[in-house]
């Protein structure tokens, strides 16, 4: 019996990454929308269901772009700078509208948000070893 070495496929680290990615958002805007609500005083209950509901509004319109980032990511999969590369594509665009006089607090947030992601969450291309037989 010999072993061999595959490589994971691009497929299989896009869908680890996009399942990561998504509860990343999910847990990050549910921990931003917690904490707003405790620390800034609000006159209603509303206003706390209301951050929370745009996490729903702006999944789509941030994190659709970031599963497309990391789609277009997952080619580069086994380059040693994965990480330090997809920190930039990620926060490129919502910092660049964070300096051109975007929405402030919650482009960083969303920064954040990115840059947590990309440090201890996103994936790194696995090998499999399997006993090939003659």
């Amino acid at each position: 019996m010999a072993a061999e070495a595959r490589a994971e496929g691009a497929l299989r680290w896009f869908l680890r990454a996009a399942i990561r990615y998504i509860l990343a958002f999910a847990v990050g805007w549910f921990v931003l929308a917690g904490a707003l609500t405790l620390l800034v005083p609000h006159p209603g209950d509303e206003d706390s269901y209301g951050l929370v509901a745009a996490g729903y509004l702006l999944f789509p319109l941030f994190g659709g772009i970031s599963l497309v980032i990391l789609l277009a990511l997952s080619p580069l999969r086994f380059f040693p700078h994965l990480r330090a590369f997809g920190g930039i594509a990620l926060a490129a665009p919502l910092l660049l509208i964070l300096v051109a006089g975007g929405a402030g607090w919650l482009l960083l947030a969303l920064t954040i948000i990115q840059f947590g992601f990309v440090l201890k969450l996103m994936p790194e291309a696995r090998f499999r070893v399997t006993t090939r037989r003659r």
